[in-house]
Formats: C-alpha cells, sequence, structure tokens
C-alpha cells in the first residue's frame, strides 16, 4: 500500500506485566539476552488498534525482567473509512503499524527505566528495536 498520512490519537498505555526474578539475576555477569515480540489488534466499531509489546531480559537462558507493554491508538475515522476499511478487507499501511509499534517500544523502554532505576541492572544497555524487521508488510484481514 503506498505511503499515506492516517492520523491517530495515543488513547491510553497499560502496563499488562511487569515482573523480575531475582534469583535469575547475577550481578557480576555482564551478558545479558533480551527476548521481544509483539500482539497486534484492531477494533472495527471503536476505529482503533493495540499494539501489546513484550520484553524480556535473560541471563543465562533465564528471564529475569518481563515487561508487557500495549499502547492503544484511535485512528481518525475519516482516515479509517477511506484509508483503512475497504469494500472486503481492513488493510493496515506497513509504515503506520512500524510507526505504532515504534512508539510502544520507545514506551516500553521508559516504563522499564522507571521501574528498574533503583535495582541493580538498571544500567544494562539494550540493544535497538528494528521495527522494520519486525513488520515488512501491510497487516490484511478479511471481513466476516
Amino acid at each position: 500500500m503506498e505511503n499515506r498520512n492516517i492520523p491517530f490519537r495515543f488513547a491510553k498505555i497499560e502496563t499488562d506485566e511487569f515482573a523480575t526474578i531475582e534469583g535469575n539475576f547475577d550481578e557480576s555477569n555482564e551478558t545479558l539476552g533480551v527476548e521481544n515480540g509483539y500482539d497486534f489488534g484492531f477494533n472495527a466499531d471503536d476505529k482503533a488498534v493495540a499494539f501489546t509489546y513484550k520484553l524480556t531480559l535473560l541471563q543465562e537462558q533465564q528471564p529475569f525482567l518481563i515487561l508487557k507493554v500495549t499502547g492503544f491508538f484511535e485512528i481518525e475515522p475519516k482516515a479509517w473509512e477511506n484509508q483503512i476499511e475497504q469494500k472486503e478487507q481492513y488493510i493496515f499501511p506497513v509504515n503506520l503499524l512500524q510507526h505504532l509499534l515504534t512508539l510502544v517500544v520507545g514506551t516500553t523502554r521508559g516504563i522499564m527505566h522507571t521501574k528498574v532505576s533503583e535495582q541493580p541492572y538498571r544500567d544494562f544497555v539494550l540493544p535497538t528495536v528494528n521495527v522494520t524487521e519486525m513488520i515488512n508488510e501491510d497487516f490484511v484481514f478479511d471481513k466476516e
């Protein structure tokens, strides 16, 4: 789908899960493993989309921090009707999806910074998350 400007509002942020497993963290071990992933959902009646981003930090293949955050976005109604909702499908352009996921990833980093500011692993440097590798095409859903 061509690159089109789709106005939206960042409607809500929820921290769905936050856990630290102290027994799996060794302050003398400077190695860090990172697992991440996302889920996507939408509500056509509300003209809204949501991305849930999950970040897990590991040492020795064991998680010591788990953080899951959902960002809810409201799409401007005319943009939804003219650009996303088609006759038989909903088509979410890749550039919009990448932008929204980038916002949720950045928000997750901010939440993590706040929650671990007094923890011994606060100084770990997280790798860059390249959302263009995570989402590289439009999401298309058939209407039922």
